[in-house]
């Protein structure tokens, strides 16, 4: 809605677009004067039918100013309070009485304040009501999906959520779905290890008894946080992984009764993966330590921060189920690159600049969408395969994965939130 209403009512297009160039640094605007005449070139452009309305009027106009113009602008390169407020669409919240709450022309302004208000209401004493602490069984209430709280103009949308308590799970209201999505991994995992009671103690003394994999683990978090995180990976891919979540106790029931005797085979598959995962992790820990010539601080560097994003103590519980046996081929990859660094330093340097550009954008798109997105993490592992492609292309790659397709893919989701 917000991206519609920028775009205002057809006729007065003109005049915003007016409004939004002279926003302009004088510098850029220098480049499409006279305004009036740059105006009447874009807004054929505009208007089409696949165009008008179609994602955000910035970006839209941005983009048919370049190619009238050759005019690269940028997001920051707007000034908003330099337009005349009349030309911005006013915005009224009303009750269900029909009486206007508040109202602005600042619409994200707008859903901020309120979205700051319903979260506080999901702290009052409404949400008491519905939420529940110390669960040792699926609550008597549906969960996932959203529900509302309270009524009218005092009603909040609300997700609810099973959340990992330890020795037991509580039913909590969040604010988003992805951090209904974020939080259910871990209760759904935690409530079914409880539901499976000497099954799972059994399960963990399986887990404490591999020595050798508790040491490769070692240096990521204690033994206890080693049990636990394969525990609850084991249970999660086990018995919810790429399937809807069960949103009643019977159902939850069901499954847990279904897949129970798949349980210690994929235990056995995740601490084979786990066991190739933490080995090479050893080894480029182990070559990147021996690196120590000044001229590969910069690729070392790029290296480690690669290594800390794909295999950290959680590593089970941020990756998905179907890409954990792309990540020995990606610390592969990492590996050859290192070997392989005497005399290419300098397209290396040069490949470690376009990374971290491409790595930054991505932290703030995973900011914007969540990090739990099928859409970012789609990136995130894309990102993985160009790296594969750039520095040891001989191991091979999952999807075609190149900068240009990577740069491509970003920046049509970048457009979709914003933020370019």
């Amino acid at each position: 809605v917000p991206q519609a209403l920028a775009w205002s009512v057809p006729g007065m297009l003109e005049g915003v677009c007016e409004q939004w160039l002279r926003s302009l640094p004088k510098a850029h605007r220098r480049k499409i004067t006279p305004i009036p005449d740059a105006v009447r070139a874009v807004l054929p452009t505009l208007r089409q039918p696949s165009i008008y309305r179609q994602g955000r009027f910035e970006v839209s106009l941005a983009e048919a100013v370049a190619h009238e113009f050759g005019l690269r602008i940028r997001a920051e390169d707007w000034n908003l309070e330099r337009i005349d407020p009349h030309w911005l669409v006013n915005v009224k919240v009303i009750d269900t009485d029909g009486q206007v709450i508040e109202q602005g022309r600042d619409v994200e302004a707008l859903r901020a304040r309120f979205a700051a208000a319903g979260a506080k209401r999901l702290e009052d004493e409404q949400r008491a009501e519905h939420e529940s602490d110390g669960l040792l069984d699926f609550p008597d209430r549906p969960v996932t999906g959203t529900q509302v709280i309270g009524s009218g103009a005092e009603s909040v949308v609300a997700y609810p959520t099973l959340v990992d308590e330890g020795d037991s799970v509580a039913l909590r209201n969040l604010p988003s779905a992805d951090a209904q999505a974020a939080a259910n991994r871990a209760g759904y995992a935690r409530l079914a290890l409880l539901k499976l009671g000497q099954t799972a103690r059994y399960l963990k003394k399986q887990i404490a008894a591999d020595k050798p994999l508790g040491v490769l683990f070692a240096p990521l978090g204690g033994a206890e946080l080693f049990r636990d995180e394969l525990l609850k990976a084991t249970a999660w891919q086990c018995f919810f992984e790429g399937e809807a979540l069960p949103e009643d106790a019977a159902a939850f029931a069901a499954r847990l009764d279904a897949r129970r005797g798949s349980l210690a085979e994929t235990l056995e598959r995740l601490r084979g993966q786990l066991r190739d995962i933490l080995s090479l992790r050893l080894e480029l820990i182990r070559e990147l330590d021996a690196a120590t010539s000044p001229a590969f601080a910069e690729s070392v560097s790029d290296i480690r921060g690669q290594l800390e994003a794909l295999v950290g103590s959680d590593v089970l519980t941020v990756t998905p189920g179907e890409r954990l046996a792309d990540l020995p081929r990606y610390l592969e990859a990492a590996r050859h690159r290192l070997k392989n660094l005497q005399g290419k330093v300098q397209r290396d340097q040069q490949l470690v600049a376009e990374l971290r550009g491409f790595r930054e954008r991505l932290d703030a798109l995973g900011t914007e969408l969540g990090r739990d997105s099928s859409d970012w993490q789609a990136l995130r592992f894309l990102l993985e395969e160009v790296r594969v492609g750039l520095f040891a292309e001989r191991l091979g790659v999952r999807e075609k994965a190149s900068t240009k397709r990577f740069d491509r893919a970003l920046q049509t989701l970048e457009r979709e939130h914003g933020l370019i």
